[in-house]
């Protein structure tokens, strides 16, 4: 078993999981603001990349594809649309299909 202290008082306790290496989550113990990525699912962010163009699609792809969990890549896409506030379609899609071409998945983001 695993307990999560804070301050010397017992806060969660959970089995341990067999898998090294591994992320697990109890979903019980994930925090309200996590809770709010749970209405993204990964084929929504990639429609809502597509939604700008094919190589921003492509990209959140790639970023999605980046972990075993695609969860852990979320914060990265959803900085990725952030950055529509700030430039037009056009100009992200360019961006976008630059750093698909160059391989830099990771860079606009």
């Amino acid at each position: 078993m695993l307990e999560i202290l804070h301050r010397g008082t017992r806060v969660a306790v959970h089995a341990r999981s067999a898998l090294k290496g591994r992320f697990t989550t109890e979903p019980s113990h994930r925090s309200k603001a996590h809770d709010r990525h749970v209405e993204w699912t990964p084929s929504r962010l990639v429609a809502w990349g597509m939604s700008i163009g094919p190589a921003a699609g492509q990209l959140v792809e790639g970023l999605l594809a980046r972990y075993a969990h695609p969860e852990q890549s979320y914060r990265a896409c959803l900085g990725l649309f952030a950055l529509k506030r700030r430039y037009d379609a056009a100009r992200l899609e360019a961006a976008c299909r630059r750093a698909c071409d160059a391989g830099t998945i990771s860079c606009l983001c």
